[in-house]
């Protein structure tokens, strides 16, 4: 009897098939796992959208009235709802008497809220602080930059034929009508006409056919930059408002929803989601819009009293 014994094994052509096989599987399962995580982004991004809208709801249940866009110059609709998104820790770090930009305020607008993350566009524990955008237009505070917390969701402030956020216009420096949208400024600066609050009784088109909230469009390399991601809480700038839709006379303006994360576009509302971007309606329910979305059905969504309503075949 021999006194080799001779066990099996795989030979190195055996090997290389095994692994060649083990890398195709991957190759066909990374597109699953990626449209997976896609999908797992996209529904918790329009869980925190529906999250907000529940809050104005509850905002407006407390104060018979819808939270406006900002106050100028202190903050926005994103600190005004924070009680109501389980915040109210965070709410109680205002000071309402100072400026966004104020020292009294700087725990309050460096703190991040997760609600306010898309996950497909970034992290709350990475999105960081704004490093653009946020400078004081009063001597007051000084002329440097002053960094803020970011946000992925913006105020639907009507359609392009009306001035954005301006309740007061026309007026002396806003030349068209006043804003056809949900989120309107409180304060008016211009002319000292006081204030003004929204109700829902005033979105005369429903609930139901009117934005509240959407996402904003950010491109990759300009996060956290003006024009694009200032401070979400910032009530002195106008980073927390968009428009979409066009103008109803024949020529007027046109804003389209941004079609690819890249696009150049400032001040329009957009999504790394692919090929939608996500809202919610002032009833509360949340919408997936294509990016390819006419204009015509967004200017009826985006006017709060245009007597125009829209159909889900419009979507």
């Amino acid at each position: 009897m021999s006194k080799y014994v001779f066990r099996k094994a795989f030979t190195l052509i055996e090997l290389l098939v095994v692994i060649a096989i083990i890398a195709i599987l991957i190759g066909l399962l990374l597109p699953a796992v990626q449209k997976v995580r896609e999908a797992a982004s996209r529904m918790s991004c329009a869980n925190n959208l529906k999250q907000m809208g529940l809050a104005v709801h509850n905002y407006h249940g407390t104060y018979s009235c819808i939270p406006p866009s900002r106050n100028d110059p202190i903050a926005t609709f994103a600190v005004f709802i924070l009680p109501f998104l389980e915040g109210d820790a965070t709410h109680k770090l205002w000071n309402f008497s100072k400026a966004y930009y104020d020292a009294s305020n700087k725990v309050a607008r460096e703190t991040t809220v997760k609600v306010y993350i898309c996950p497909a566009r970034r992290s709350a524990a990475t999105a960081g602080l704004s490093i653009s955008g946020d400078i004081p237009d009063s001597a007051s505070y000084g002329t440097t930059h002053v960094p803020g917390a970011l946000g992925d969701y913006a105020m639907n402030a009507g359609d392009p034929g009306s001035v954005a956020e301006y309740w007061w216009a026309p007026s002396p420096s806003q030349t068209k009508p006043a804003c056809n949208g949900v989120g309107i400024i409180d304060n008016d600066w211009e002319t000292g006409k006081g204030k003004r609050y929204l109700k829902f009784s005033e979105i005369t088109d429903g609930l139901s056919n009117t934005i509240c909230f959407g996402e904003k469009h950010v491109p990759p390399n300009k996060l956290g930059q003006i024009s694009y991601d200032n401070s979400i809480y910032n009530g002195d700038k106008t980073g927390a408002r968009r428009q979409v839709g066009s103008s109803t006379p024949p020529g007027g303006a046109t804003i389209l929803l941004a079609k690819f994360a890249t696009d150049a576009t400032t001040n329009v509302f957009g999504s790394w989601h692919s090929g939608v971007v996500q809202f919610v309606l002032c009833d509360g329910s949340v919408k997936a819009l294509r990016s390819s979305m006419s204009a015509d059905p967004l200017r009826k969504l985006a006017n709060r009293s245009d007597g125009e309503l829209i159909d889900g075949s419009e979507y």
